[in-house]
C-alpha cells in the first residue's frame, strides 16, 4: 500500500499499518498527520509482533530455551539449569507449547527473532567458511552463499543455539562437573563435534586470545564425554 492510500487511512489504522519504526520514522517526519496519530491514539491496534517464520518448529525449542536461560535468576542454581535443560531434551514440544507466543511478552518474542537472525547469518556465512574449506585449491569460488537444505539449516542452526547455550550456562566454569551430564551427554558424538567446529569457525571471528581459552576447556569436555567421564 503506498503512503498516499495509508492518507485516506482511518486515523487509528496508522499505527498498526506502520508499527515498525524503521517505517515509521521517515513518515512521521514527512506527514504531520503520521506525527500526530500515535499521540492521539492508545496504540490498542498495534499488531504484536510474532516469531518469524523461518524459525521452524524443530529449531523453536532451542530458540526459546536460550532465551529463558538468559532470563533465569542470576547467581544461577543448578536445579533451574537441569529444569530447562531437561525441558529442551526431554520435552521439547512441551517446551515450545507452554511458551506460546500467545503467552510470550512482545520484547521476549523479538529476543527470540533477534537471536534467530544472529544465528542465520553465522550459519550462512559458516557454509561459506567451510564450502571454501573443501573446494580443491585453485578452483573458483562463487560469491554467493551455498543453498542448504533444511535439514543442514537446522543441524547448523542448532550448533550455533547449543553453543551459546553452554556459554549462557556454564560459562565461566559455573556446574563444571554437572556439564556432561546435564548437556553434553545429551548429544551424540557427531554432534558435540559439530560444536567443536563452531567454535573452530569463531576463531576466525573473535580474539584469538579469549577464544584459545574457551576452546582448551571445551575440547577437555568433549574428550571427557567421549570417554564417559
Amino acid at each position: 500500500m503506498s503512503l498516499v492510500t495509508r492518507l485516506r487511512l482511518p486515523r487509528r489504522s496508522v499505527p498498526g499499518n506502520l508499527s515498525h519504526q524503521w517505517f515509521r520514522a521517515p513518515a512521521v517526519f514527512e506527514c504531520r498527520r503520521f506525527f500526530m496519530s500515535p499521540k492521539n491514539t492508545q496504540h490498542t491496534d498495534a499488531p504484536r509482533p510474532v516469531i518469524r517464520p523461518q524459525i521452524t518448529p524443530t529449531l523453536l525449542p532451542y530458540a526459546i530455551a536460550l532465551v529463558e536461560a538468559t532470563r533465569l535468576p542470576r547467581p544461577l542454581v543448578g536445579s533451574s539449569v537441569a529444569a530447562l535443560l531437561d525441558a529442551l531434551y526431554s520435552r521439547p514440544d512441551r517446551l515450545a507449547a507452554h511458551h506460546s507466543v500467545r503467552q510470550l511478552p512482545n520484547d521476549r518474542v523479538r529476543q527470540i527473532n533477534s537471536a534467530y537472525e544472529m544465528m542465520d547469518t553465522m550459519t550462512a556465512d559458516f557454509a561459506a567458511c567451510a564450502l571454501k574449506r573443501i573446494s580443491p585449491s585453485g578452483r573458483a569460488m562463487s560469491t554467493r552463499t551455498p543453498l542448504l537444505s533444511p535439514a543442514e539449516h537446522f543441524r547448523f542452526c542448532r550448533a550455533f543455539y547449543r553453543v551459546e547455550l553452554f556459554h549462557t550456562l556454564f560459562g565461566g566454569g559455573r556446574f563444571a562437573d554437572e556439564v556432561n551430564c546435564w548437556f553434553l551427554s545429551r548429544h551424540a558424538p557427531w554432534e558435540n563435534e559439530q560444536l567443536a567446529c563452531v567454535y573452530s569457525y569463531l576463531g576466525t571471528k573473535l580474539d584469538p586470545g579469549l577464544l584459545a581459552h574457551c576452546k582448551r576447556r571445551v575440547f577437555l569436555l568433549l574428550w571427557r564425554s567421549n570417554l564417559g567421564f
